[in-house]
């Protein structure tokens, strides 16, 4: 079952990325460390979160590429 909050984490930093790229990035990577953290000490299979994070991230980013052609 998805968790909406990852998929809006990826949305916001994806358009947070268009107008503040460095923002973007550090959201990211920041977001990436939280999930790895918690695999490591909690063993909870953080890459689900991470890849409902990716979905949002690069659905917004086509959307936003699909906008501005």
């Amino acid at each position: 079952m998805a968790d909406a909050a990852h998929i809006v984490a990826g949305v916001v930093s994806c358009l947070v990325t268009v107008k503040y790229p460095v923002i973007g990035v550090v959201s990211t990577i920041l977001f990436l460390i939280y999930q790895l953290d918690e695999e490591w000490h909690l063993k909870d299979e953080a890459w689900r979160d991470i890849l409902e994070y990716a979905v949002g991230y690069y659905l917004t980013g086509i959307m936003v590429l699909a906008l501005n052609i």
